[in-house]
């Protein structure tokens, strides 16, 4: 078996007295997807915080490619290999979707490399490449404020793939998506489990079973379970903490 691109050992964040991660232990191999769900305030989105430097683990590691990151600032883990998708899209609105993932791609990441004119060909090829795999080539010259909600999630998603980041990481990527747009966007994160690593969180069930990857259930800053879709639907303990109540929700609606 390969080794593990990303290993997670013994996590603790302690945040203003919370234990939002609680000894989180966790490896996720090259070329794969990994599916992460669990109810508000299980500790999803402070994992991938802590995996991108942005939130300090009180104890515990995070190696990547087998080197430690876990203190790292966040600018080298991303120079590392790392890349991030927030559940709001953080696109820039005032420019075209060419323009965004050219800032994306730019191998020259210091900032005055933004005020030079014009990408080099392998920059300009990986643009290409990546509104290609996006489903955005059609789009774009157009302005990123006229995109529809679902079209600017699928162009921040561009954005992290044009970094080439080794493990790309989406927080929520398909909220606010129609029931077509998800999809779409299924079988997008299933391409890039082919030759990328993948980590997403999300709460949408029927999203998480078209990904069919294998999926790791988090409660109170603890791993509840591993398992595919088939193994936690029925879950008593995972239908308590995470599928019961939403299916109860569901009703009361």
């Amino acid at each position: 078996m390969a080794e593990p691109l990303l290993e997670i050992q013994d996590l603790h964040v302690t945040l203003d007295g919370f234990r939002a991660l609680d000894g989180v232990s966790l490896k996720i191999y090259p070329r794969t997807a990994r599916v992460i769900i669990g109810p508000n305030g299980a500790g999803k989105s402070t994992l991938l915080d802590t995996v991108i430097g942005r939130t300090r683990a009180t104890r515990g590691r995070v190696v990547f490619r087998g080197q430690d990151v876990t203190r790292m600032p966040e600018h080298r883990i991303v120079r590392a290999g790392i890349c991030r998708k927030f559940q709001t899209p953080g696109v820039l609105e005032q420019m075209t979707v060419d323009d965004n993932l050219a800032i994306a791609v730019r191998r020259n990441k210091r900032w005055w490399a933004h005020f030079r004119t014009g990408l080099d060909r392998a920059e300009c090829a990986r643009v290409d490449e990546v509104l290609g795999e996006i489903g955005m080539t059609a789009q774009r010259y157009r302005l990123a404020a006229e995109l529809a909600h679902g079209e600017k999630q699928w162009l921040e998603i561009g954005m992290v793939l044009a970094s080439d980041a080794e493990l790309i990481m989406l927080d929520e990527p398909t909220s606010g998506m129609t029931p077509a747009e998800t999809d779409r966007t299924a079988a997008l994160m299933r391409r890039l489990a082919a030759h990328r690593t993948v980590v997403v969180i999300d709460h949408d069930m029927a999203f998480v079973e078209k990904l069919a990857a294998p999926i790791t259930v988090l409660h109170m800053g603890r791993v509840l379970k591993h398992g595919t879709i088939g193994d936690l639907r029925d879950d008593p303990d995972v239908i308590a903490i995470y599928l019961g109540s939403a299916r109860r929700s569901h009703a009361a609606g």
